[in-house]
């Protein structure tokens, strides 16, 4: 029988290694607490926690004199020297229910852009609801009910039966018009029928050029943009619908919105890195979410449209500030069509739908947690940026979350 084999216990190192390789399975802040090392970063591996807990859309100051107000909900546009005592966008206390996933004592607010149009731009008014429109020669206008309405239950026709007539809209009568001091620009749109023609154009009363317009034929009921139109404030400016020849359109759902300060038509909640959130905003992923509703009004695209309008798309963003500007901005289609992007179909017909706006890989933001200004910027828009349109939806719950390694 040979010598015995003595157990000899493993290098210190290997057990080391050992408590190690669990630890780092268990992970790192575990790791920290078993070494006794103080770990930079915890309290920032929770990815459930609400880091605007305490900024909901009841904390909001819209007024004039505090559009850059620190940890509130404000507009944007605000900041605009030319018209910013216009009350362009609203946000307005809701009775509707929040999502059931949510406390009952979560506010519900409604967010909407105002349509410009003076009066009733569905013409669902009774008689012939053309406020603001000057008819010349034979030049008439009648409404268009029953089957012929495009959308609701009237629309109107305008009809130029010679060379020479044409129909003209005051556009010194938009709505925010009479508090403008410089040139503005105007995005029209409104559906026409099919079978319609019609050539316009932006020229001051009395000023009309037939020869300086462009006839077009419409094949199918269509939502047609005129974007940009100048108004400048002392010329009597007029949008003229006429041609060298007969037009016969039949319009309705005619939306205004001011288009040259469009891209700051945004409720937005800038953050300093400390004191505004649960916890100091540092580099990485983060992650913006907002629950949105269809409020009670009707689509504009839907058979029986009337105004106000139920927003077709909702706009998020989410910025970095300093010390460079950048992060993601996505348009997310809630009347049941198709995201582009995802696929999906956000139908917020149905019910509350919940919106999250993440960073793309690689693309965190880098932020300056010492800063004495803000870092950070979220953003709402009851619209598609690239085709803003009047209308309003219903949001709760804004919500944003921190991902320091990644989604």
């Amino acid at each position: 029988m040979g010598p015995s084999k003595r157990l000899v216990p493993p290098p210190l190192g290997h057990a080391l290694l050992g408590v190690v390789a669990l630890a780092l399975l268990s992970g790192c802040q575990q790791l920290s607490d078993l070494l006794g090392i103080t770990d930079p970063w915890a309290g920032y591996y929770d990815t459930n926690e609400n880091y605007i807990a305490g900024r909901g859309l009841d904390q909001q100051d819209l007024s004039l004199a505090n559009y850059l107000a620190d940890g509130k909900w404000t507009w944007a546009w605000r900041g605009d020297s030319d018209g910013a005592t216009y009350l362009y966008m609203s946000l307005s206390s809701s009775a509707d229910s929040p999502p059931s996933s949510l406390p009952s004592t979560t506010p519900v607010y409604e967010l909407a852009l105002a349509n410009l149009y003076p009066g009733a731009g569905d013409f669902e008014s009774p008689g012939n609801p053309t406020t603001n429109w000057t008819l010349v020669n034979s030049a008439s206008s009648t409404p268009a009910s029953g089957t012929s309405a495009i959308h609701g239950t009237q629309s109107i026709r305008i009809q130029t039966p010679i060379a020479g007539d044409y129909a003209y809209f005051d556009l010194g009568s938009i709505a925010d018009h009479a508090t403008s001091t410089g040139n503005h620009t105007y995005g029209w749109r409104f559906f026409l029928a099919n079978g319609s023609s019609y050539a316009y154009q932006v020229a001051p009363v009395g000023s009309f050029d037939s020869s300086k317009t462009t006839l077009t034929n419409i094949l199918a009921t269509t939502d047609v943009l005129l974007p940009d139109l100048p108004v400048p404030p002392a010329s009597s400016p007029a949008l003229y619908f006429g041609a060298g020849t007969f037009l016969d359109f039949t319009m309705d759902d005619v939306r205004i919105i001011r288009s040259d300060i469009a891209s700051d038509f945004r409720l937005r909640l800038r953050l300093l890195p400390s004191g505004e959130t649960t916890k100091t905003l540092r580099s990485g992923y983060y992650e913006f979410s907002l629950w949105v509703k269809k409020p009670a009004h009707t689509f504009v695209a839907e058979p029986t449209a009337v105004q106000p309008y139920a927003a077709s798309a909702v706009t998020l963003s989410m910025h970095a500030l300093i010390p460079n500007p950048s992060g993601p901005q996505h348009a997310y289609p809630i009347d049941g069509s198709v995201d582009p992007a995802s696929g999906l179909s956000y139908d917020a017909a149905t019910g509350w739908v919940r919106l999250a706006l993440r960073m793309s890989a690689g693309n965190i933001f880098t932020l300056d947690s010492s800063a004495t200004s803000p870092v950070m910027e979220l953003s709402v828009a009851p619209f598609n940026f690239e085709h803003p349109d009047a209308g309003s939806v219903e949001i709760a719950d804004p919500e944003l979350h921190y991902y320091k390694d990644g989604y």
